[in-house]
């Protein structure tokens, strides 16, 4: 079948790699399927309708999540590799690079599972944490392998906040070999 011409579009993008360029992008019609097909290689490098490439969203992310680095010094450190950016678009990309990551852990869990059996199982560590009058930051981790199983911000640390948590990391790894945790009420009635 034969591709017609869509539309075609011009925007600024920025990547690590290549730096800012304009990506002309021509998007294809088929007729008879009604598909409209993109440009697979600027795909690889941004994400649709974004000015800054995947490689400048984790960048932005791990600087912020990891180094704990401020937007402004981020903005200065992307300045230095001729990325221009806002503080506004770092704090924007860094919670991308949240949900992106958190997209990633979601769909290698099979993979994660499997892993996890061939050691025999798993060990189940729970705990939660909380500042002031900040939501309960709840985290589970297998012991063995170091991997972080599931994070979850809830509302207060009770069983009926836990139990969900805890039921979508069995669905994902299956039942743990043990758990460990402290002696709080809210964990051990869950």
């Amino acid at each position: 079948t034969k591709l017609r011409v869509r539309k075609t579009r011009t925007r600024t993008v920025s990547t690590l790699h290549l730096g800012p360029f304009q990506a002309r992008e021509v998007f294809l019609f088929c007729n008879a399927c009604a598909h409209t097909q993109r440009s697979e290689e600027l795909a690889a490098l941004v994400p649709p309708s974004a000015n800054f490439g995947y490689d400048v969203m984790v960048y932005a992310g791990k600087a912020l999540w990891q180094r704990h680095r401020t937007e402004e010094e981020v903005v200065a450190e992307l300045a230095q590799e001729n990325v221009q950016i806002s503080p506004r678009e770092v704090s924007w990309l860094g919670m991308r690079f949240v949900v992106y990551l958190a997209l990633a852990h979601q769909r290698c869990a099979p993979a994660i599972k499997a892993d996890m059996q061939t050691r025999g199982g798993y060990i189940c560590h729970l705990d939660a944490t909380c500042e002031g009058g900040d939501p309960f930051l709840m985290s589970s981790i297998d012991s063995l392998s170091k991997t972080v199983l599931g994070n979850v911000k809830l509302p207060a640390e009770d069983k009926a906040h836990i139990v969900p948590f805890l039921n979508r990391i069995k669905e994902a790894f299956g039942t743990p070999l043990a758990l460990v945790h402290d002696m709080g009420q809210g964990i051990l009635a869950a």
